[in-house]
């Protein structure tokens, strides 16, 4: 994506040795139910409720491997942290995971980061929460955030070629519920 979207297929990439696998590629969580937050808090519960479920999977499943979540925004990044610490109250089995000296580090564990301080963040697993979506009484503005920002496609640049292995995007809402015109190349690449 980053290839054709962002430098005009002129990188030389090179396929991968296993065509198919659980933990590897891009996949695409939609969370119909989500409600974002957009006069208040500025998240979106339900979608960060089944971001933390992803991650207590891949910190069951995958133990000795490292997970990152970007968000599009700060008020969505705290839900999930919030969120996660409330799971590991009924999860003491997998607080080691998360808390465990260097589960912050550069490249081992896990981070939850916004999209504007993911830089040189890599990880097995990143982890997607778009956290906008339509509002309580059904209104979906346009306002991504940094995306709308000049430079807002190469914050998405960034974000998505963090993955070693596997994306997952969560996300309250789909192509289809974006509006005909689109303003900034950030959002358009969204």
């Amino acid at each position: 994506f980053s290839n054709r979207e962002f430098y005009a297929n002129e990188l030389i990439t090179y396929p991968g040795a296993i065509e198919t696998a659980d933990d590897l590629g891009v996949h695409f969580h939609h969370v119909p139910d989500g409600i974002y937050d957009r006069g208040g808090l500025k998240d979106n519960i339900i979608e960060a409720k089944q971001v933390v479920e992803k991650m207590l999977f891949y910190a069951e499943r995958y133990p000795n491997k490292s997970q990152g979540v970007v968000t599009f925004n700060t008020g969505q990044q705290h839900r999930i942290e919030v969120e996660l610490e409330a799971a590991l109250q009924t999860r003491p089995d997998l607080q080691p995971y998360f808390h465990a000296e260097g589960a912050h580090d550069r490249s081992n564990g896990y981070f939850i980061k916004n999209i504007e301080s993911v830089q040189g963040d890599e990880r097995d697993f990143i982890i997607f929460s778009i956290g906008y979506g339509k509002d309580h009484n059904g209104k979906l503005t346009m306002n991504f955030g940094p995306l709308n920002k000049e430079g807002g496609h190469r914050r998405l640049n960034v974000a998505i070629t963090r993955a070693k292995m596997r994306v997952d995007i969560f996300s309250s809402i789909t192509h289809h519920d974006f509006a005909a015109r689109l303003n900034g190349r950030g959002v358009k690449a969204l």
